[in-house]
């Protein structure tokens, strides 16, 4: 039994249309700014939502489906272009960027550490460390590492992270660029690459 053509295969093909969407979205996410890539996904979400508006007309009880998908793909469509234009870059939380309270902790987050891009640098700062005698963290990472970013927000980003490292000497080694400064950097400890966190007493 072979189904009948008809509208039906219309909609499968705009569902798959925007299911290569997001798959593209996805795949473009480490080269691109974390706001941008919010604000697309809004409005991808919104040309979702009103696809799904125009399909509720003819299609009996997948109407109801169609219609609640609008709905809510409208208004996360909608929280996603206003995080976005305020700089926000979180998918799952797009206005916390208006608390006030985000921007401050990142700042504080990357200011707390000692960027490196040379491993003289490196062997400069260790050398100062134990000479002080503080441990080292060392921080591989890398302006195209998605779980990087993260990591800066969400955990280097607490405060309660940030007082319990005070008395720790934090290096970022930065390895975006593949130079043989950042495979040195890499090399020196047989680090994969980032993100890779590294005690050093």
């Amino acid at each position: 039994f072979l189904p009948k053509p008809g509208a039906w295969m219309d909609l499968l093909k705009g569902v798959f249309g925007f299911l290569f969407l997001g798959t593209a979205l996805l795949m473009i996410r480490p080269i691109i700014d974390g706001s941008l890539w919010v604000g697309l996904w809004g409005v991808l979400m919104l040309i979702a939502a009103y696809s799904a508006w125009r399909q509720t007309e003819g299609f009996g009880r997948i109407a109801y489906v169609c219609g609640s998908a609008s709905l809510l793909f409208g208004l996360w469509g909608s929280l996603l272009v206003i995080g976005a234009a305020g700089g926000g870059d979180d998918f799952f939380q797009p206005l916390k960027v208006y608390a006030g309270t985000e921007g401050r902790a990142t700042v504080s987050a990357h200011d707390a550490f000692v960027t490196v891009n040379e491993p003289a640098t490196l062997q400069r700062e260790l050398d100062a460390a134990k000479a002080q005698g503080q441990w080292v963290l060392l921080d591989y990472y890398a302006d195209w590492c998605v779980s990087c970013k993260i990591m800066e927000k969400q955990v280097f980003g607490r405060s309660e992270v940030l007082d319990a490292l005070s008395g720790v000497r934090l290096l970022r080694l930065d390895v975006t660029a593949d130079s043989p400064a950042s495979r040195e950097l890499l090399g020196r400890y047989q680090v994969p690459g980032p993100p890779s966190l590294l005690w050093i007493g």
